[in-house]
């Protein structure tokens, strides 16, 4: 998977607070991962190693392979390229480290940018700085399944999110009436089985692409898709082979 990072590290005073930002997206430009992480008293070159070496654990926990990053550090970008010496020591460490971790990668490119072409990243430092801890940024991407399982969120009338590979909650919601409310998010080329508790099942597309089949029926279906099935059966959802599927169901009984 191809991903495009922006990092960025500063400090308040050399050394000082400092903190680290970290932004990822996929090829589609959707936002994966976005973080400011605080760091305590330090430098502002070691936030900038910091921001870089925490956007390469980031990517390979996301499973990317081809990595495009960019800095507005020119001293990080010259001295990981080759082109800068590292002669402090304490660098040394970290340039080590980059390189080592950069290797576990098909392809890895780091350019520099300005600093306003790297705006999301330096918002997340200076966020992390006012809060004096870490602080999470936004994401607008399909949560991702982190093994072969789909992710399946059960939601209860608090609207709070449980995350589930299990039987799905139910309990009475209106009389003697049950409820399912489930958010399903597959991968490419992922499938998952529901069986239908009644008649009044619905699904909506909240992104993405995919299949559903009722049956012998086999519905294409595409973000905002909404179908609703009109008898008991079990439902087949899959993901194309090349765009998540998140699949908003709701049943009652």
């Amino acid at each position: 998977m191809r991903l495009k990072i922006n990092t960025d590290g500063g400090s308040r005073g050399n050394p000082g607070p400092a903190a680290a930002g970290v932004v990822i997206a996929d090829a589609k430009g959707r936002t994966l991962f976005a973080r400011g992480f605080y760091l305590g008293e330090t430098t502002s070159n070691v936030a900038e190693y910091e921001g870089l070496l925490r956007a390469l654990q980031e990517a390979r926990k996301l499973g990317g392979s081809e990595l495009e990053i960019f800095s507005d550090s020119e001293l990080v970008v010259r001295q990981v390229n080759g082109q800068y010496r590292v002669k402090k020591a304490h660098l040394q460490n970290y340039h080590e480290d980059i390189v080592k971790r950069m290797a576990h990668f098909d392809k890895v490119t780091l350019q520099y940018v300005r600093r306003e072409e790297n705006s999301q990243a330096d918002e997340l430092v200076n966020r992390a700085l006012n809060a004096r801890r870490d602080v999470e940024g936004g994401i607008d991407a399909p949560l991702r399944a982190q093994s072969d399982k789909p992710i399946r969120a059960v939601i209860d009338v608090n609207d709070r999110i449980q995350f589930r590979e299990t039987t799905p909650y139910r309990e009475p919601l209106y009389g003697d009436k049950r409820y399912l409310l489930e958010l399903i998010c597959l991968s490419v080329k992922q499938r998952c089985q529901i069986k239908t508790i009644g008649s009044g099942t619905t699904l909506t597309v909240i992104r993405g692409g995919g299949v559903v089949e009722a049956g012998a029926e086999k519905i294409p279906v595409k973000t905002g898709a909404f179908l609703h099935i009109n008898r008991a059966s079990t439902l087949a959802i899959a993901a194309d082979a090349d765009e998540e599927l998140v699949v908003m169901v709701m049943q009652i009984d």
